[in-house]
């Protein structure tokens, strides 16, 4: 460990910059992303680099559908809560928490709810 910290240290300190290339300096470093720690890092692309978001959105959802027991139509909340964010960030934050709890994901819920603007 540096004197900056851990990996997932820096990452938390890159996250709250909300620059997308520190970020992704930072996620490089990480062995492993949690889902949560992966959907901020989506958050701040969505929010700042419009060109990257829907490929790491997209991936998002990979990382889901492998980690976690949900059915097709609950990756099709997601996905739809994923392309409001595009579209309208703080209305996407409101529909992506809100898909996150109704599937029980209080972690991705939690994610965002420490990135979205306050209401």
């Amino acid at each position: 460990m540096t004197a900056q910290g851990s990996a997932y240290t820096r990452l938390d300190r890159a996250l709250a910059t909300g620059d997308p290339l520190i970020v992704r300096m930072a996620a490089i470093e990480c062995p492993r992303l949690s889902t949560a720690d992966a959907l901020r890092i989506v958050l701040v692309h969505a929010s700042a680099d419009r060109v990257r978001y829907p490929r790491l959105a997209a991936r998002w959802v990979g990382k889901v559908a492998r980690e976690q027991p949900l059915a097709l139509g609950d990756l099709d909340a997601l996905v739809g809560a994923l392309l409001d964010l595009g579209q309208d960030y703080v209305a996407g934050c409101r529909s992506l928490e809100d898909a996150a709890m109704e599937l029980g994901l209080a972690d991705v819920a939690a994610a965002v709810r420490r990135h979205a603007p306050a209401a």
